[in-house]
């Protein structure tokens, strides 16, 4: 794949509300600086350690702690191709990956950004480790689900 980087959805992501273009354009720009590998557009890095990213006026940005867990989480983001790439092993499920994936690639000295607020593309997981996922599926409503 000739792309310096690209966003990642897995098939079970159900997105159920509009994606912000103008999120997206400014989380690109920052996907370009060579010390930034992967950029979360859910709100997944807030729940682990981190701290405020202060490059970015207009817009709300952590930097993942190094020693944060699931850095390599496969939650919806923009990658770097050379960051995922170093991070495959074949054989590996994704669960797998994230699992190993969590200790393996933790002080690697790379930065792991992500929004602080309003996630880029707003989304609720359908199944978990391949099991319908009643509890997220409750999270939609007819209004979400309804052409705007």
């Amino acid at each position: 794949m000739p792309d310096p980087y690209f966003i990642l959805l897995l098939i079970d992501y159900f997105i159920h509300q509009p994606v912000s273009r103008r999120q997206l354009d400014i989380l690109e720009k920052h996907i370009q600086r060579d010390n930034v590998m992967k950029i979360d557009l859910s709100l997944d890095r807030i729940y682990f350690a981190h701290s405020r990213y202060d490059d970015e006026p207009e817009l709300p940005m952590v930097v993942s702690a190094q020693d944060a867990p699931y850095r390599s989480s496969l939650q919806a983001a923009i990658w770097r191709r050379e960051y995922l790439d170093d991070m495959l092993v074949p054989g590996r499920s994704p669960w797998e990956f994230e699992e190993k994936g969590a200790q393996e690639h933790m002080n690697d000295g790379k930065l792991v950004l992500g929004v602080a607020e309003n996630p880029a593309v707003p989304y609720v997981n359908v199944y978990s480790r391949g099991v319908v996922c009643w509890p997220q599926l409750g999270q939609l409503d007819d209004e979400s689900l309804r052409e705007k």
